[in-house]
């Protein structure tokens, strides 16, 4: 026997999450194991969704677009004083290419822990963030806050970044 879903059915599931409380770990005795593969992982969703965070600041640090942009869709909604904007991922390479040419990060780091929330399903999650950023680029220093809430839909085992709603104060 294969299991109840199946060879190759399931690339990535939650037990249980369907629950409106869902247990916080499950067991797994197998009765059958694969020559090969058939791997069980075991993660947190926040812990995966902090990761992620970790992975943009990372990115800023090394002026990387493409590690910056990694976990983006497509499109997605951006909506920043007090407009609403459809973007794109093709936009974005080109906006933050110049907005990292010549730049140098000093600091981008959280004021505060980013608060991160998991829907009971485990296909959506926010999470608030709140960061103090030094830069300079050709010599010009700049410092700015930036406090936001990032939302994200699960696609294919991964985290997608689908809506961020931000704030930007210069210190």
């Amino acid at each position: 026997p294969i299991g109840s879903l199946g060879a190759g059915e399931a690339q990535w599931h939650t037990d249980m999450s369907y629950l409106s409380e869902p247990p916080d770990a499950s067991m797994l005795y197998a009765l059958e194991v694969p020559p090969s593969g058939g791997d069980t992982w075991l993660c947190g969703m926040e812990a995966a969704l902090r990761e992620r965070h970790a992975n943009v600041r990372r990115a800023h640090f090394e002026t990387d677009v493409d590690k910056l942009l990694a976990n983006g869709a497509d499109e997605w909604i951006n909506v920043r004083d007090a407009k609403v904007a459809r973007r794109r991922r093709e936009d974005d390479v080109r906006m933050f290419t110049e907005y990292f040419d010549g730049a140098t990060y000093h600091e981008w780091d959280d004021i505060e822990p980013p608060i991160v929330s998991v829907s009971n399903d485990a296909s959506l999650a926010w999470m608030i963030v709140n960061v103090r950023v030094r830069r300079t680029r050709n010599d010009e220093e700049l410092r700015f806050r930036y406090a936001g809430i990032e939302t994200f839909e699960k696609r294919d085992g991964q985290w997608i970044k689908v809506v961020e709603v931000g704030t930007f104060e210069r210190e």
